[in-house]
């Protein structure tokens, strides 16, 4: 974000930078605790900042959702960005300028391995609810051996671990009801794995199946899928390079800065 702001006349600064200011600044990016305190009037955004922007995070559930409401309503924020496409009619409902920029990952952590990794298929995760645990169990009693998975890693550890593996099983969660994206899916790619993923409309937005990435629809045929690829490794590999190609050309935390800068500048 830094990068991409740098060389402007105006200054942007970044939620953590909230408290306490006493000076104006041109624009502010605001989520998560420093929202809730400007809902409370702990922080008086109309005060401090002269463009106000709500970056939506990650949310759980209904309550999330209208929590998120709340805080929007609060402030007269000049844009909404959300980070998924899941929920962007009700929050077009709540504000009149809202936008999804898709997430991203940094490719100075997220990079390929200089060789294939010895490990087979990774994950990197928790696994509260969503059935992923059941999954996952089922593929390591399926394959014995070949299946890793590890979590409360920090990006630095968690892209040395996905290195380890060929293929990068991932299966993102439901969120009122309906299924997204989620990090993993540019941080596995960025590593340069082929992506196993479970099949969503907005992954098939950025993500060609067969081309970029493999999706699967059920238990039956995500175990296919992974004993398949874990077998044919050209084919592996092929997909696993045009997915990591795309993933560093067009969905870099710098491309989608910039995108969040495109739209900013048209309303500033």
């Amino acid at each position: 974000m830094a990068e991409v702001w740098a060389g402007n006349s105006f200054r942007v600064i970044k939620p953590a930078e909230l408290r306490g200011m006493s000076e104006k600044v041109d624009i502010a990016f605001v989520t998560g605790a420093e929202a809730g305190d400007a809902m409370r009037r702990i922080v008086r955004l109309e005060d401090i900042a002269r463009f106000r922007i709500y970056v939506a995070g990650w949310r759980r559930g209904k309550k999330d959702l209208e929590n998120q409401f709340r805080e929007i309503k609060a402030v007269p924020y000049h844009l909404v960005f959300l980070s998924e496409g899941i929920g962007f009619e009700e929050y077009q409902r709540v504000h009149p300028r809202v936008f999804w920029v898709e997430r991203g990952f940094d490719p100075s952590v997220f990079y390929p391995a200089e060789k294939p990794g010895d490990r087979t298929i990774v994950f990197v995760g928790n696994t509260d609810g969503f059935g992923r645990l059941d999954r996952l169990q089922m593929l390591l009693s399926e394959l014995p051996g070949r299946v890793h998975w590890d979590y409360g890693l920090n990006h630095a550890a968690m892209a040395e671990f996905l290195r380890s593996g060929v293929i990068g099983w991932n299966q993102i969660q439901y969120v009122e009801g309906k299924v997204g994206t989620n990090y993993r899916v540019w941080e596995v790619l960025g590593c340069g794995l082929l992506y196993l993923g479970n099949r969503t409309r907005h992954c098939e937005m950025f993500l060609k199946d067969q081309e970029h990435v493999i999706y699967w629809d059920n238990d039956a045929d995500l175990l296919d899928k992974a004993r398949y690829y874990l077998d044919h490794d050209e084919e592996r590999s092929r997909i696993a390079d045009a997915g990591c190609e795309l993933a560093h050309e067009s969905h870099t935390w710098k491309h989608h800065a910039l995108e969040m800068k495109t739209i900013v500048e048209k309303y500033l």
